[in-house]
């Protein structure tokens, strides 16, 4: 069967390793010399073992020929590595290696943790901040989507159903819809649809004097207000599923709109109308009350709206998420593909190219020649390593050889226990004796019953006689702070029980 390294390979590059060298004269490590197949190899024995060394010019070659069968991890790389073979930091270089193969970054999916969406500044006025947004539905009398649109300010929603979504059909709805009835917004939020970002729409807004902001793709928490219209909607559109949803939608429009918000303390009909609408069917009581002049209703409105326009914007506070590390810093990113892929698909494209960084939640990348704005949500950095990186590595490695690490066993830890015996009880004891040692945690269980309400009590515990070793007497004493004993296994103190440090259950 061939080798990935012959052993005349292995021999020749031996002898021009730089590193052999410090490796031989390790204190750590134990090297010789055999003969195989005609050649002189160095070798390395750990735990009974024999594994050749591997110079700086063949580690790259041995990674490859394991790593390349099933693409494992770093770490179970290295340990399938270190059976056969022994360099100084294998694992590290290893690890290095396994981080930077391409075809991990591009098929193997990284759990992403987003940062929490960020409040949206909140609006001055009603009807000042819209978000716009498409939506699938089933084919009803003709229509098969609907324009949503929701004011930031007071909550005020409104579907639209269209017969096709081409610009044209979009930018009429929303003139005749909203224009014309609530005015010209001054900011429209929608996504990167084709039908958002046609010229026409952009001479709309143009023509209102509108700004348009535009979400990054496939990031729908951007546009969250208007994406959550969408759910509502369809939750009351299943609830009649024998009503068509176009029949269905003027009256879930006025249920949405006279619904209750906790965050205005308010309904978007109250917020927009300053009174509340009377629904079809309900009770009302007619009250004797002067209504207000139009002039005095007026101003009160206007106190209401803007008593609640510190409630408009009301979120709570974002907490940092943790991220990948080397994400504020790479130059190169992996962009996660949200798209709807085929099995074998690899879930991320690249490495693309971080032209410059917005935000902290935006980044510019270069995708195929064209600049497309980014959530960080979607993104990994890419690791890769270049030719000059390589040799400057191996001549760092080189020019300061590192002590070579070795896993062994692993040396047990220094007995606790003091090695000083006690002061006999004819004999006075300093400040230093009578103060006790600090506890130590034990492996060993201690069972023990508690003694009995006639026990002799020294003011620090009760007194406890211990069915052991006269050295784990005094030990077990000296911890519990109890006055050393003449007779370290004399009997229990009168009205108390023998406890046992042998390993059993309670009450055994």
């Amino acid at each position: 069967m061939p080798t990935v390294v012959t052993t005349k390979e292995l021999s020749d590059e031996q002898k021009r390793d730089p590193q052999l060298a410090h490796v031989r004269e390790s204190k750590k490590l134990k090297t010789h010399r055999i003969t195989l197949d005609d050649n002189e190899l160095v070798v390395v024995e750990r735990d009974g073992v024999l594994r050749p060394y591997i110079p700086v010019a063949l580690r790259r070659a041995i990674f490859d020929s394991v790593h390349r069968l099933s693409h494992p991890s770093g770490r179970a790389t290295a340990k399938r590595i270190e059976l056969n073979y022994f360099w100084p930091s294998l694992r590290k270089d290893v690890g290095r290696w396994a981080k930077q193969c391409m075809p991990c970054q591009l098929s193997k999916v990284h759990r992403h943790k987003p940062l929490r969406a960020r409040n949206f500044n909140a609006p001055d006025s009603r009807f000042e901040h819209i978000h716009l947004d498409l939506v699938k539905m089933p084919l009803s009398q003709g229509c098969q989507n609907c324009l949503t649109i929701i004011d930031r300010y007071t909550r005020w929603p409104e579907a639209i159903p269209l017969t096709d979504i081409t610009a044209q059909s979009v930018a009429e709805a929303l003139y005749k819809h909203w224009i014309a009835f609530f005015g010209a917004p001054l900011t429209i939020t929608t996504d990167q649809g084709a039908q958002f970002e046609s010229k026409l729409l952009k001479q709309l807004g143009g023509m209102v004097g509108a700004k348009h902001i535009h979400t990054s793709p496939y990031h729908p928490q951007a546009n969250a207000m208007v994406e959550r219209l969408h759910r509502t909607l369809k939750a009351a559109f299943k609830c009649s599923p024998e009503t068509p949803w176009t029949s269905a939608l003027p009256t879930v429009l006025l249920g949405l709109r006279t619904a209750f918000k906790e965050d205005l303390q308010a309904s978007p009909a109250e917020m927009v109308f300053g009174t509340a609408l009377r629904i079809p069917g309900e009770l009302v009581i007619k009250q004797e009350a002067t209504s207000p002049k139009a002039s005095e209703f007026v101003v009160a409105l206007r106190r209401f709206v803007c008593l609640d326009s510190t409630r408009a914007g009301l979120q709570t506070h974002a907490t940092q998420a943790v991220r990948f590390k080397d994400l504020s810093t790479c130059e190169y990113v992996m962009r996660r593909l949200d798209t709807i892929k085929k099995p074998l698909d690899p879930p991320y494209s690249g490495p693309h190219r971080v032209v410059r960084r917005v935000d902290d939640r935006t980044y510019i990348v270069d995708i195929n020649g064209s600049e497309k704005a980014l959530s960080t949500d979607q993104l990994k950095p890419a690791y890769y390593e270049t030719s000059d990186e390589a040799s400057q590595t191996e001549e760092r490695q080189a020019a300061q050889p590192s002590e070579p690490t070795v896993a062994s066993e692993p040396t047990p830890p220094p007995d606790p226990t003091p090695t000083a015996q006690p002061a006999s009880a004819t004999q006075p004891r300093t400040s230093a004796e009578t103060t006790p040692p600090p506890t130590r945690a034990r492996t060993r269980r201690v069972a023990f019953s508690l003694p009995s309400p006639n026990a002799r009590s020294t003011g620090r515990g009760v007194a406890v006689a211990f069915s052991t070793s006269q050295s784990q007497a005094r030990r077990s004493r000296r911890c519990l702070g109890l006055p050393p004993s003449s007779n370290d296994r004399g009997a229990a103190p009168p009205g108390g029980r023998v406890g046992s440090l042998k390993s059993q259950k309670w009450g055994k």
